[in-house]
């Protein structure tokens, strides 16, 4: 990994014709996953980009001590809404 936090990414690819290397630099930005919220009164459900939903007993994934979305494995990066930041 890069010291700005750029994964690198290398792909050796073995075929008849030769061997095939790939490089691809992926930025910190799209190894998250970004979870949002409803802004149900009733429920605390949580929505991944991956598809994952979350049911919480109480308080946000940061508060339950949630740092990887339990589905793709990725970074969990929560967006908070404005009615969640009002409380």
């Amino acid at each position: 990994m890069s010291p700005d936090g750029v994964l690198l990414v290398i792909v050796l690819i073995m075929t008849l014709t030769g061997v095939y290397i790939m490089f691809f630099w992926i930025p910190p930005e799209y190894r998250v996953c970004r979870w949002t919220t409803d802004d149900n009164a009733d429920y605390n459900t949580w929505h991944g980009e991956c598809g994952c939903e979350w049911d919480l007993d109480d308080g946000i994934p940061e508060e339950n001590g949630m740092k990887y979305c339990p589905d793709c494995g990725r970074r969990l990066v929560q967006v908070i809404s404005q009615s969640l930041e009002k409380e």
